[in-house]
């Protein structure tokens, strides 16, 4: 454990101790201090045991029940999470957080009818709610409303546009209403990045971290939001408190990129590379950065360090496997991809690079096994599949192409 939090831990335990000779508010108002410090750094089991010992000193304060609900959750006690959050509703009926969060567990228990009741409650005192809506829209999908369910995670979309995380379901959406070119073009555009929601007792939590961890909590939030600039700052906070974090500086310079100043960006890496030159992870975020301003030539020996200081660095394998692309040389490209899928064999992007490249080598039969394994691992992508059956037509082996199109045809919305 990090000194600087270990000490916060403690002297947050020593308040507690002190709150003993007050009175039960002030006990309880302690030992929520200590919980949401453990919560803080996610220590689970220490912030469950403060949580309800703050809940038992204070039974009329809902913030304990709803932050002690959020841990359970985490900790895959959904009964549990379940009861605290009745107790936070029964104190304080219109908290919109607790509505959508006791919505979301009895999802996940199967109780559509009062999950329904619950969000949508959500969003008639907060209409532009995030997870409510994306809530709302996975329940719509279940119950086969696929047009209640695009339109819950358009309106989504429409207030936080970076959340790609949105696009995923609302492909599926578009399957299920049989348009397939916006279903494609959706699950084209889907990623890892989450919608953002307002939870001030969960804000409460947060603010208790302190040193690098917290700055890069931060500076991933304000990424998720589009807002750069912050991120930037708080990535060198994070670096003003801890110099040698190496992902603290490679996400520094990837955020300075991404605000528009990929020559600082560089600078930032190249400095950091004059005082460690032997860190695989600093040579692959300069040859990823040359790579986005279309450099592949300059990437490419700081990609080749990258590997040559880790042969098992699989996204540095990655990124040198697209710089030879990016030159033309693919040939060399092929045996870094399949070092990849040996590291990652779900690794989907870099299996369909290796068939696209193998077919252009005229190296059919491969691709239409690298295709055959993508399609494995992700069986609902058609546009995959009817590659397949093609190819598998091309090379003369109708068995296999004929299941691949009677796939297809089953697959249809």
């Amino acid at each position: 454990m990090d000194p600087a939090v270990r000490r916060q831990l403690g002297a947050a335990a020593e308040a507690v101790e002190a709150a003993r000779r007050g009175g039960e508010s002030e006990l309880a108002a302690a030992y929520g201090e200590l919980a949401m410090t453990y919560h803080a750094y996610d220590l689970w089991d220490g912030a469950a045991a403060a949580y309800e010992q703050a809940a038992e000193l204070d039974p009329q304060e809902p913030r304990w029940f709803y932050l002690r609900a959020l841990v359970q959750e985490e900790r895959g006690e959904l009964e549990g999470a379940r009861g605290s959050l009745q107790q936070v509703l029964a104190l304080s009926s219109d908290h919109v957080p607790a509505l959508v969060a006791h919505g979301r567990l009895l999802l996940a228990l199967g109780d559509r009818g009062k999950a329904r009741e619950q969000l949508e409650r959500a969003l008639e005192l907060q209409s532009e709610h995030a997870g409510a809506l994306f809530e709302l829209g996975q329940l719509a999908l279940e119950e086969g409303d696929a047009e209640a369910a695009a339109g819950r995670f358009r309106s989504l979309l429409e207030l936080q546009p970076r959340a790609s995380i949105v696009h995923y379901p609302l492909a599926q959406a578009y399957r299920a209403l049989g348009d397939l070119e916006r279903a494609r073009r959706h699950l084209e555009e889907r990623g890892s990045e989450r919608f953002v929601v307002e939870d001030p007792w969960l804000e409460e939590v947060r603010a208790h971290a302190t040193g690098a961890s917290s700055h890069l909590a931060r500076a991933g939030f304000a990424w998720r939001e589009g807002r750069m600039e912050d991120a930037v700052r708080e990535y060198r906070r994070a670096l003003e408190a801890d110099p040698g974090n190496l992902t603290a500086r490679r996400d520094l310079a990837f955020a300075l990129a991404e605000a528009g100043r990929p020559d600082e960006a560089l600078g930032e890496l190249r400095r950091a590379l004059a005082a460690q030159p032997d860190q695989a992870l600093l040579y692959y975020a300069a040859g990823e950065l040359e790579l986005r301003q279309r450099r592949p030539q300059e990437a490419l020996p700081r990609l080749r360090k990258a590997v040559e200081l880790d042969p098992d660095f699989e996204d540095g394998r990655f990124a040198l496997a697209r710089a030879l692309l990016a030159l033309g040389r693919e040939e060399e490209a092929v045996p870094h991809l399949r070092a990849v899928l040996a590291i990652d064999p779900h690794r989907l992007a870099a299996r369909r690079t290796l068939a696209v490249v193998l077919a252009r080598l005229g190296r059919l039969q491969e691709a239409k096994e690298q295709l055959a394994l993508a399609v494995a691992t992700d069986p609902d992508d058609l546009e995959q599949r009817a590659e397949l059956a093609r190819l598998a037509e091309t090379l003369g082996d109708r068995a296999t192409a004929e299941e691949q199109y009677r796939e297809l045809e089953a697959r249809k919305p």
